[in-house]
């Protein structure tokens, strides 16, 4: 089974990318954990990984919600 993918800056996770795609669908954090069936601090640390891996922000984060930036929305 895939659970790495290699992308410019390195290695991303499956784990990492499911929690940047289920933050940005239910435009939380909190949310996502949720749908995702895991704790709000297991998707925290996927998306600062991923962020520290692709060296930029992934989430705008704002208390009770997170945005995908703009340049991101675009794609």
């Amino acid at each position: 089974m895939l659970t790495t993918i290699c992308c410019r800056g390195g290695s991303v996770k499956i784990h990492q990318l499911q929690a940047l795609v289920a933050s940005a669908e239910t435009g939380s954090i909190r949310a996502a954990a949720r749908s995702l069936g895991i704790s709000q601090a297991a998707v925290t640390r996927a998306l600062r990984e991923l962020e520290a891996t692709e060296q930029l922000p992934l989430l705008i984060r704002a208390p009770g919600e997170s945005a995908l930036p703009t340049t991101a929305r675009r794609c």
